[in-house]
């Protein structure tokens, strides 16, 4: 673009889906909760992957945070 911007007048718009794509324990500190030990998305895969308890496992507690993250009725309220 070769237009200028002035951030008094021009507004940018977004949305911020940290946690959805990146899972760091700031964005999303419920998902590391149970496990102490993880410091970033690896360290938590990990650690979720060896849980073998109820409630555990990687596959099933990543699909329960992404369903919930992003839902559809929420998609029309954005702004173009």
């Amino acid at each position: 673009m070769n237009a200028s911007w002035n951030w008094a007048t021009n507004r940018a718009y977004g949305v911020n889906l940290g946690g959805l794509f990146v899972i760091e324990p700031f964005i999303s500190p419920a998902l590391f909760q149970k496990y102490p030990t993880a410091v970033d998305e690896w360290t938590l895969s990990q650690a979720m992957a060896a849980d073998t308890g109820p409630g555990g496992g990687l596959q099933s507690q990543l699909e329960a945070h992404y369903d919930t993250f992003i839902v559809r009725p929420f998609l029309p309220s954005l702004p173009p």
